[in-house]
């Protein structure tokens, strides 16, 4: 080892630096809650240290384009979980299952230092002059998501009757597997919550619809993202927020080291 080698110095080498603190002025979010058919969120929850609330996700999808620190653009899908710490702490908030993101330094930044499931893709946004909005997911020539909400249409009847989610704090896995054969060799469960730094300047209901397509040959839908059916979208809103990430409230905390 080289004289007077310091361990400090190798965050200068990460390829994806800090984004905290950071802002995003006028980030513009289309998000659906979602009631899930079948058993698809049991099987994505089952295999983690949480436990399922609700048969429902929250898929959103953001506009990043104002990000002082880079733009890029944003699509995940949250599941609203609970974890009981070995101290018998129990914490809500959201899990994410999956999330795609448009360069590689948001996708290893936001895996790498807290655990977001971030996948590489395309992600396009559409605004249509009638407010409308399609977002788009592409994985190499293949499309695997599609979003598209519109505007000035009431509230489901079922909405209220359904309650909100809660999705703050995000509850997340960050791991490193083994090296030298399968299985884990850190497992972490963090707690990351930028809710209370947000400032809504707008927000308005429409309607949504959803599709998801099958990935690419030798990606792995590692979630069953295409297989993914949606019973029932229980609300669609579109929302144009000032987004702050703060010294205070953009890093994430450990709550628990499992391995």
């Amino acid at each position: 080892m080289p004289q007077g080698f310091d361990v400090s110095r190798l965050y200068r080498r990460l390829p994806y630096g800090t984004t905290v603190p950071a802002r995003c002025p006028g980030l513009k979010t289309i998000a659906f809650d979602c009631r899930v058919k079948g058993d698809w969120l049991e099987r994505n929850i089952a295999d983690t240290p949480f436990d399922l609330v609700d048969n429902r996700v929250l898929i959103a999808a953001a506009d990043f384009s104002n990000h002082t620190a880079f733009p890029f653009h944003d699509v995940m899908v949250l599941a609203p979980v609970e974890y009981t710490s070995d101290r018998g702490e129990a914490i809500r908030g959201g899990h994410p299952i999956v999330e795609f993101e448009t360069n590689n330094r948001s996708v290893l930044g936001g895996r790498e230092k807290w655990g977001y499931p971030k996948l590489h893709s395309g992600i396009a946004f559409d605004n249509g002059e009638d407010g409308a909005v399609l977002v788009t997911v592409t994985m190499g020539t293949r499309k695997v998501m599609e979003l598209s909400w519109r505007p000035d249409v009431e509230a489901p009847s079922g909405s209220e009757a359904a309650g909100v989610l809660q999705l703050w704090p995000h509850l997340l896995l960050r791991m490193l597997p083994d090296p030298s054969r399968p299985g884990m060799d850190l497992v972490e469960v963090l707690r990351r919550d930028t809710s209370e730094d947000l400032t809504v300047l707008e927000e308005r209901t429409g309607s949504g619809r959803l599709a998801f397509g099958p990935w690419p040959e030798h990606e792995i839908d590692y979630c069953g993202l295409a297989e993914l059916e949606i019973e029932e979208v229980i609300s669609a809103r579109m929302t144009v927020c000032d987004w702050v990430s703060s010294e205070k409230n953009g890093w994430a905390r450990l709550v628990e080291r499992l391995s």
